[in-house]
């Protein structure tokens, strides 16, 4: 029983360092402006008043001044909120978005960027 609950602490531990590794990447504030700003965004979920990561929903390989990213960031405006799924590619430092699309509440998806 101690070896579970330390297995199951340790795990709490990496995922939650994971997650502020994550939301503390410079990628993900490239990709929640990138949502903020986009005019499709606004049509749906109406002025944003809020972005956050979705815990251990987001990848993140960063190397240095090259790496890649998919960020699930839950988007919260005037008139509804969706879930902002934008894939992010770094290349010498600066991170760049690459795809992007909106899952609406009611499961329809739109397409943001390809």
């Amino acid at each position: 029983m101690k070896k579970l609950i330390i297995t199951v602490a340790l795990l709490v531990v990496f995922f939650a360092e994971f997650h502020l590794l994550v939301a503390n990447s410079d990628g993900v504030d490239v990709a929640s402006k990138y949502l903020r700003d986009n005019s499709e965004v606004r049509k749906v979920v109406g002025a944003v008043s809020k972005t956050s990561l979705i815990p251990l929903a987001s990848e993140l390989k960063d190397y240095g001044r090259e790496g890649s990213a998919t960020y699930h960031i839950k988007i919260i405006g005037t008139n509804g909120a969706a879930e902002g799924i934008v894939t992010s590619i770094k290349t010498d430092g600066m991170w760049k978005v690459d795809k992007a699309h909106l899952l609406l509440e009611d499961k329809d998806i739109i397409i943001l960027k390809q």
